[in-house]
C-alpha cells in the first residue's frame, strides 16, 4: 500500500471511529440495557383441604446490552485506525519532496509539501487582489518618494462671475431690460501629478505566474513522496490490551 491509499483510507476509519465511540457512549449511558432480572414465586401457604394456594408465574426482564461486547465493537474500530495513523506518520517521516528554489535544491517532507500548498493558495487570492496601475496613464517611478507618478499635467481652475446681458435694447417705449447671468471663466490653473503605489499589471501577472509554477511543482512533488511504501506497524491492539486486559 502506498502513502497516498493510507491517507485516503485514514480519513475514512477517523469517520468511523468517531461513530462508533459515539454510539458506545450513548449505549453506555442506557444503564436499563445491561441489568435484568429474573424471578420465581414460592408460596410460603401450605395447602389444605377444599383450599387452593396462589400461583404466581415466573418473572423476567432480559438483560439488551453487554459492556464487553460494546467496549469491544468500539475498540476494534479504534485500533485499527490506530494502526494506520500510525503507519501513516512514520511514513510521512520518510516521504520526502524535491523542489528547485532560487536556484537551490530542498528535499523536504511531504508534511511540509502540504503545508507549502495551502500558504501559495493563500498568498494566489492575496496576489489577485492587489491593485494595478491605470494602463491610460504614463507611469514612472520615484526611488525618492518610492512611489509612481505621472508627468505634471494642467487643468483649469475656473470661477463664477456675474455679468448683465441684454434682453430688450432700449426703444423709444420702452428702457433696456437685462438681467444678470453667472459664467465660468478661468481663474487659473492647477499642476497635477497623480501617484500610486499599486503594482504595474506585468508585475502582478509576473508573480502570479510564479506562484501557479511553484503550486504546480510542490503537488507534483507531494504526490510524488506519496509514493512511498507503508510499513506494516501495528500496535493498536497491544494500546487497546494495556488499557482494558484483566
Amino acid at each position: 500500500m502506498k502513502l497516498h491509499q493510507l491517507v485516503a483510507i485514514s480519513q475514512g476509519s477517523k469517520k468511523s471511529v468517531q461513530a462508533s465511540l459515539t454510539n458506545a457512549l450513548h449505549d453506555l449511558k442506557k444503564v436499563e440495557l445491561f441489568n435484568g432480572f429474573e424471578k420465581t414465586y414460592q408460596s410460603k401457604e401450605e395447602e389444605e383441604a377444599g383450599k387452593s394456594v396462589d400461583v404466581f408465574p415466573p418473572e423476567s426482564k432480559k438483560v439488551q446490552g453487554n459492556v464487553n461486547a460494546t467496549i469491544y465493537t468500539a475498540t476494534t474500530v479504534l485500533a485499527k485506525h490506530i494502526d494506520r495513523i500510525v503507519q501513516q506518520d512514520e511514513a510521512n517521516t520518510k516521504a520526502k519532496g524535491t523542489l528547485a528554489l532560487n536556484g537551490k535544491t530542498f528535499s523536504v517532507p511531504v508534511v511540509t509539501l502540504i503545508f507549502l500548498e495551502k500558504q501559495l493558495i493563500d498568498l494566489l487570492t492575496i496576489v489577485s487582489a492587489i491593485p494595478t496601475l491605470d494602463p491610460a496613464e504614463d507611469w514612472e517611478f520615484s526611488q525618492a518618494a518610492d512611489l509612481y507618478q505621472t508627468a505634471i499635467y494642467q487643468t483649469n481652475k475656473t470661477k463664477k462671475v456675474e455679468e448683465p446681458i441684454i434682453l430688450y435694447p432700449h426703444s423709444d417705449k420702452h428702457p433696456a431690460q437685462t438681467q444678470m447671468i453667472k459664467r465660468d471663466v478661468v481663474q487659473g490653473v492647477w499642476n497635477n501629478k497623480k501617484l500610486s503605489a499599486a503594482w504595474p499589471v506585468a508585475r502582478k501577472n509576473k508573480v502570479l505566474a510564479r506562484i501557479t509554477e511553484l503550486k504546480e511543482q510542490v503537488v507534483a512533488a507531494r504526490e510524488l513522496a506519496n509514493e512511498i511504501g507503508i510499513d506494516d506497524n501495528q500496535i493498536g491492539g497491544d494500546f487497546i490490551q494495556q488499557i482494558f486486559q484483566d
